[in-house]
Order: structure tokens, then C-alpha cells, then sequence
């Protein structure tokens, strides 16, 4: 209806204006098409300035950052999972190779979903918290880090996981410019990070640590912002 009477209204001053209405609906269309379908190709269009500006306007009415900036995301990224009945089915795939978790699974899964329908319902271009964040807890050997590895397959096309050991790292090492945290999201933007022994780290690692939790985002030692 909306697009009628804008059809509508338009024509009774010129033809030319609907034909530019249509044309500028189709190319929203096809920024959203190439978003989900071939986000490489978009990335490379965007090295355009005018392109990549219009592609971010597109993804703030939409709620989504669209696309990513260049060079943030690997040829085969970007997340699997979009709708519900996509989620239910990964729950599915994933019990059938982590047994005996379920309820963590299931958990997991819906709190990510959660999480992506806030975040495309958001227009207030601030930066976001991570899609997930989750803390588990349990004797060694009982499957963690191989949840945390089959979660990831679930979610991204890379499937990529980044371990870290708490007891080994520092918050230096993942805010020094072009460190540890910038290197890994240059490399791939969807990508599950992964602290081991939390209750190894320092007390500033925690700190940063829940910086990423709670704001998405962080400072440099040399003053730039990295948005996670």
C-alpha cells in the first residue's frame, strides 16, 4: 500500500520520479541480496566511498552493519544462523555430536538468537555487546573447549576459534596496536573467542575482559577504538 501511493503521489509530478523510487527500492534490494548471498563482493564494491556510505546507511535502517568494514572479514565468513527455525535445526546438528549437553547447547542457541533480534531492532547506531557471551564451568575433560569448537561450526561459515591460555596472557598483549585482539579481527570479523583457566588472569585482563562483555568495545594503548 505504501508503495502504491508513493507510486502514486510521485507520478502526478513527473514519470522520472517513480522510476528513481523504483530504482533506488531494487538497489536496496540488491545491497540486502548481496549481503547475504556474496558479502565478498559487496566488501570489494565498497572500497568505492560513495558506495560503502550508502551500504552503511542501508545497514543502519536495517540494524545490521552492512558490510563490513574492508579487510574484517574472511571470503567465507558471515554468519550461518538467521532465523528461528534455522537455530532449532543447529541445536539438532549439534547434539548429535556434543552428548551430554544439551541444556548448554540449547541455552547458548537461544541467547544468540535473543541477542540478533535486539541488535537488528536497534537504531541508535551505538556499538553492541558480542551476539554471546558465556561462561563454563566444569571439572577438565568433559568437553568444554569441544562444545566451544562445535558452537562455532554452528554459527560461522569459518568455524573459526581463537584460544587463549589466561594464565599466559595480558591485557597489554590484546590492546598494543596491531596486537593480539585487532591482528584476529582484521583476520576474520566471525569468528568465537575463547579464555581458558578465567580464573588464571590478572586483574586488568578482567577488567578488559568485561569491557568486550558488557560494551563491545575497547581502547588501544595508542588511543584507537576496536569495536568486537
Amino acid at each position: 500500500m505504501l508503495a502504491w501511493f508513493a507510486c502514486s503521489f510521485f507520478g502526478r509530478w513527473h514519470w522520472l520520479l517513480v522510476a528513481a523510487l523504483v530504482i533506488w527500492a531494487a538497489t536496496n534490494c540488491l545491497v540486502l541480496w548481496l549481503h547475504v548471498a556474496n558479502s565478498a563482493l559487496l566488501q570489494r564494491m565498497c572500497r568505492f566511498g560513495v558506495v560503502s556510505a550508502y551500504c552503511n546507511f542501508v545497514g543502519y535502517c536495517i540494524g545490521e552493519r552492512v558490510p563490513m568494514d574492508i579487510g574484517r572479514a574472511s571470503r567465507g565468513s558471515g554468519m550461518l544462523l538467521k532465523t528461528e527455525r534455522d537455530f532449532r535445526q543447529a541445536g539438532v546438528r549439534g547434539k548429535d555430536v556434543v552428548r551430554g549437553h544439551d541444556d548448554v547447547l540449547d541455552t547458548m542457541l537461544t541467547r544468540v538468537h535473543e541477542n540478533l533480534t535486539l541488535r537488528k531492532s536497534r537504531r541508535d547506531g551505538k556499538s553492541s555487546a558480542p551476539i554471546g557471551s558465556f561462561l563454563l564451568c566444569g571439572k577438565e575433560g568433559i568437553g568444554k573447549r569441544f562444545l566451544t569448537r562445535v558452537f562455532s561450526k554452528l554459527l560461522f561459515r569459518s568455524g573459526g576459534v581463537e584460544v587463549f591460555q589466561c594464565s599466559r596472557l595480558t591485557a597489554a598483549d590484546l590492546l598494543k596496536p596491531e596486537g593480539i585482539l585487532d591482528s584476529i579481527l582484521n583476520q576474520d570479523a566471525y569468528s568465537l573467542l575463547l579464555f581458558e583457566e578465567i580464573e588464571a588472569a590478572n586483574e586488568r585482563l578482567l577488567e578488559v575482559l568485561a569491557q568486550i562483555v558488557t560494551v563491545g568495545k575497547v581502547t588501544c594503548s595508542n588511543g584507537n577504538e576496536i569495536s568486537v
